[in-house]
């Protein structure tokens, strides 16, 4: 009886490992659910989803600091972010030699509500718009272009640009390493530039700076979430796959419709299936249609006798198509005249 109770015993701490490493599992998989998937997992260095705090999520121990009581948390790219809406200053993660990379990318997703304000600031260690250079690294915003910039110990400045172009969400990457700066937007490259030297980790305030430096004059007017660092430069492969791990985005609202995410069906609002001013073939009225994609076409005259006809076409995705109609008294300012 001894050897049964023995034997039970044991089977039930097999259970109760078995159980305690499936709920580890899947509360990994649940975070990468949260915050994307973990590319390049072994090479994260820090990562700061701002679930309403500023911590460390990878356990490296990188936090951040108190966030001012300005900068609030309101819906970011994926569950929080922070809201500074040109308000609050900064927050700042402190010094640390663990982020003295020479090799290294650091992404983040930024909604701007004013792209083409000037000196809004970003993501930098060190202070950010700043001549002569006291930054290592950074990502900022200044009339409508996103700049990638690095400067090495000979105080070199090196640096990539790129538009905005809105006030949606973008994700920002920029790598190092191997003597080339690289710029990706929405996981896509915008740019090489080739540097000399090793980043210079040797300045004042070398804090990791999120959302804009000391300077009060340049305050950031928007979101940031999903802060990223790791300790190589990650492939065109892996950033297409790290951007593309987050859930689509929904812009349903800005008056915009955007064919690869939006349509008819699911935000009617922004994408008006077509609209023809003249209800269609009416040739003796000019018309202008408008579809979901952004066609814009107006009733035209190709020649004194024939009429170029928009129109809805009703077949398939509904969107503007052209026919030509012959005028047996003549065109004249895109309608036919007697008809």
């Amino acid at each position: 009886m001894k050897k049964k109770g023995i034997s039970i015993f044991l089977i039930v701490v097999v259970v109760v490992i078995i159980v305690i490493a499936m709920g580890i599992g899947v509360f990994k998989d649940t975070r990468k659910n949260i915050a994307g998937n973990v590319i390049g997992e072994n090479n994260l260095v820090a990562h700061y989803s701002f679930e309403k705090n500023v911590k460390d999520i990878t356990g490296n121990g990188y936090d951040g600091g108190e966030v001012p009581y300005m900068i609030k948390y309101s819906d970011g790219r994926v569950g929080k972010g922070l809201d500074f809406n040109k308000e609050g200053i900064y927050v700042i993660v402190e010094d640390n030699k663990g982020l003295h990379l020479q090799e290294f990318s650091l992404s983040f997703w930024s909604k701007l509500n004013t792209p083409f304000e000037r000196f809004q600031g970003g993501v930098g260690k060190g202070i950010l718009f700043s001549i002569p250079q006291t930054f290592s690294y950074k990502i900022e915003f200044n009339n409508n272009n996103a700049i990638a910039a690095i400067s090495n110990i000979q105080n070199e400045l090196f640096e990539l640009q790129t538009p905005v172009g809105d006030k949606n969400w973008h994700f920002w990457l920029m790598a190092v390493g191997n003597g080339e700066l690289k710029l990706y937007k929405d996981g896509v490259i915008q740019g090489v530039k080739d540097y000399t030297g090793e980043i210079d980790y040797v300045k004042t305030d070398n804090e990791l700076f999120i959302g804009t430096s000391r300077d009060p004059r340049h305050l950031f007017n928007g979101k940031i979430d999903e802060l990223k660092i790791w300790d190589s430069a990650l492939s065109e492969e892996e950033v297409w796959e790290e951007y593309n791990s987050y859930p689509m985005a929904n812009y349903c609202g800005d008056g915009i419709c955007n064919p690869l995410e939006e349509n008819p069906e699911n935000c009617f609002d922004d994408c008006l299936e077509c609209e023809d001013s003249d209800k269609g073939m009416v040739y003796g009225l000019k018309g202008t249609c408008k579809d979901f994609q952004g066609n814009i076409v107006t009733d035209t005259c190709g020649g004194e006798d024939w009429l170029m006809e928009a129109y809805c076409d009703d077949f398939g995705v509904v969107t503007c198509k052209t026919e030509s109609h012959g005028c047996a008294f003549g065109c004249s300012d895109g309608a036919c005249l007697g008809e």
